[in-house]
C-alpha cells in the first residue's frame, strides 16, 4: 500500500530534469477556485475579489527558497498554515497527522528534492488508497 519509492511514470518526470507543470493543477485561478477564465466573473463576489485573484503570482518552491530546499526538514502540526481556500477540515487532519513525522514521511512516494519539482503522494481515503 505504501511505496517509498516514485512510480515509473512519475520517475520518468523526474529524470528529465526539467521543470514540469500538472495538468490537473495548473498554476492559475483555476485551481484556486475550481473554476476557469470564462465563468470566474460569475462567480466572484466583485471586481476587489478578481483582482486578488488575477494578482496571485505563481512560484516553484525552488524559486522561493533557492537551494534551501527540503522535503524533510522537520515535520509539525505548526508548519500548517490555513490561507483562504477553504480546506480547513483537510489541512486539520494534516496537522494531526504531523505529530507522528514517520507517518508523514510514509506518504511521500518521492522522498528527494527534484528539479523537476514534482513530488508524489499516497492518499488514503476511506481506506481505500
Amino acid at each position: 500500500m505504501f511505496h517509498d519509492t516514485p512510480s515509473e511514470e512519475v520517475a520518468a518526470i523526474i529524470a528529465k530534469g526539467e521543470p514540469w507543470t500538472d495538468p490537473e493543477f495548473k498554476p492559475d485561478i483555476s485551481s484556486l477556485l475550481d473554476m476557469d477564465e470564462r465563468n470566474y466573473k460569475e462567480r466572484l463576489d466583485d471586481q476587489k475579489d478578481i483582482d486578488f485573484h488575477k494578482s496571485i503570482i505563481w512560484k516553484r518552491a525552488s524559486e522561493l527558497f533557492g537551494n534551501k530546499c527540503a522535503v524533510f526538514d522537520g515535520i509539525g502540526p505548526e508548519d500548517i498554515g490555513q490561507g483562504q481556500l477553504g480546506d480547513c477540515y483537510f489541512l486539520q487532519a494534516i496537522a494531526g497527522l504531523a505529530k507522528y513525522p514517520p507517518l508523514v514521511k510514509r506518504l511521500f512516494r518521492t522522498q528527494e528534492v527534484n528539479k523537476a519539482g514534482i513530488y508524489e503522494m499516497t492518499f488514503i481515503v476511506n481506506g481505500v488508497n
